[in-house]
């Protein structure tokens, strides 16, 4: 979705060895834009994506010169083939072409510093240095006599060598850059069918509408963004820029994430500013599609604002988490509870997050999803002491089961619930459809099916559900906005959003009298 700054010891390498030819492409591009009235960056840029196209050259030359060396191997022929010779020539030529084209490329879409694209870089400059060698030495075997005894059929075994170490690189590296464009597994995806890969495909997702909330959840509120947007090239196939969107822990290890996410500050926040410029701007962002609409721009916006700055670096590794003398200390003072002290201090101890909903509240909030492992029970029971006070909690992709549930089914308090990308069944959900309470409901990535659409529907105070990425299908979602026409429903299927309903208007009185008694302000 964005681009950053290229890192990592390998990018670092690279670009000192590529400085050269960045220079001397700059050059270029700025006597060239001086003659054509073109921006500098444009012209680069333009020649970067010619990549593809260039790239075809060498790789095609170099595995042509193998087959004529091939057949004049199989004829006992022990000079170097002439047309080899000359195939090689042209390859080096090209190969240079296409190498300082695919740099400028990565570094405008963001791509240097991505492992993939480092090591489809190096292979491919090893094919090119095999290719001049493979030349170098199949020159030098060029004279002499044709039998095993002339001196030079060292020269020929090592023109031979290098010239199958070029072919066989160059064609891994063609093989590498496919997948970089197409994704891992294209070619032999018709056989074995396409690799599952959780949350990495973009998917037909409906922003929500009405007000954004107040406390914005980023698994709840901008996850199906990122995923339906930015994953594409931001996920767990293509990471641009070092940058992955499909979880909150992948994002916050970008080590540009204080620069992407300025906590506090959307105005300094690269995500927020590349959102929000306008369209035609090189750097807007999502390059593909529609911008994302008011209400996914002003929930990334209120995410990042009520962000708090890292205290300590060495502490826990989530924003979310802030400082816990802080948070007891609010406790005390305006809940007034040790048994609610000591359950924020335990659930932050092992690792996850609890606190007030807002200042001057009892109200608790409750994260594990911020876990790096799998949430357990032992966890779940540290809550007990507070089940009644408890608002939200989201247990997105921390594996939660249906035995997880019974202690969530306790909190009865529970407005807001996240199990997304949980392991529950249709029966583990069913426990949870007494909570009266609970206005908005996460399911998504979970794999509950249409038999859940009763629970669902069951209850009372419920606004929102996602259930995008289940296997309730189109039937199950007519069947639940026909139980429940009042609930917004987020799923990548035509029937998740529920049509507006017709406005009924009274026929116009006609007559003298008043409408009403309330008319007259009595």
């Amino acid at each position: 979705m964005m681009e950053t700054n290229p890192g990592g010891k390998c990018g670092q390498a690279s670009r000192r060895w590529m400085g050269g030819w960045r220079v001397a492409a700059l050059a270029v591009a700025a006597v060239a834009g001086s003659a054509s009235g073109v921006e500098e960056d444009a012209l680069l840029e333009t020649a970067g994506r010619m990549h593809p196209a260039l790239v075809h050259f060498p790789i095609a030359l170099i595995i042509t010169a193998l087959l004529f060396e091939m057949v004049r191997i199989a004829i006992r022929h022990h000079r170097p083939s002439p047309a080899a010779i000359g195939c090689l020539l042209i390859a080096v030529g090209s190969a240079v072409v296409a190498a300082a084209s695919g740099w400028v490329h990565a570094d405008f879409e963001g791509l240097a510093g991505d492992s993939p694209v480092e090591l489809h870089r190096w292979v491919a400059i090893a094919s090119g240095s095999f290719a001049l060698l493979a030349l170098i030495f199949g020159i030098a075997a060029r004279g002499g006599r044709d039998d095993d005894d002339d001196p030079r059929h060292v020269a020929r075994r090592m023109y031979v060598l290098f010239l199958v170490l070029a072919a066989g690189a160059v064609g891994f590296a063609g093989h590498q850059g496919g997948e970089l464009v197409y994704g891992e597994g294209y070619i032999f995806e018709p056989i074995f069918g396409k690799a599952e890969v959780d949350d990495a495909d973009e998917v037909a997702f409906t922003p929500p509408s009405g007000a954004v909330p107040e406390v914005v959840d980023f698994d709840r509120d901008l996850l199906p963004t990122f995923t339906a947007r930015c994953i594409k090239c931001h996920g767990p196939k293509k990471r641009n820029g070092k940058l992955r969107l499909d979880s909150l822990k992948e994002l916050r290890a970008s080590r540009y994430f204080d620069e992407i996410v300025v906590a506090g500050d959307p105005e300094s926040s690269t995500l927020y500013e590349r959102i929000t410029l306008p369209k035609r701007d090189r750097d807007f962002m999502p390059k593909r599609g529609e911008p994302l609409s008011e209400w996914e721009i002003e929930a990334i916006r209120r995410w990042i604002e009520d962000l708090k700055p890292e205290a300590d670096d060495d502490g826990p590794d989530d924003d979310l988490l802030g400082d816990l003398d802080d948070a007891i200390n609010q406790a005390l003072d305006q809940a007034g509870s040790e048994e609610l002290v000591a359950v924020i201090d335990a659930v932050t101890k092992r690792g996850g997050y609890a606190g007030l909903e807002s200042s001057g509240s009892n109200r608790v909030v409750v994260n594990w999803s911020v876990l790096s492992r799998p949430v357990t029970g032992e966890d779940l029971a540290l809550l007990e002491p507070a089940r009644q006070a408890i608002v939200e909690l989201n247990l997105g992709g921390v594996g939660v089961t249906d035995a997880l549930l019974e202690p969530v089914a306790a909190m009865t308090s529970l407005e807001r619930l996240n199990i997304s990308r949980s392991d529950i069944s249709d029966r583990g959900l069913a426990a949870i459809g007494h909570l009266e309470r609970l206005r908005v409901l996460n399911l998504y990535g979970s794999p509950i099916s249409n038999a859940s659409v009763e629970t669902i529907a069951g209850l009372p105070a419920l606004e929102r559900v996602y259930l995008w990425r289940t296997f309730i299908n189109d039937e199950g979602i007519a069947a639940l906005r026909e139980a429940k026409p009042g609930l917004e429903i987020v799923a990548d299927t035509e029937e998740a959003q529920p049509e507006p309903e017709p406005v009924e208007t009274e026929p116009v009185d006609t007559d003298d009298e008043p409408a009403s008694d309330e008319t007259d302000g009595g």
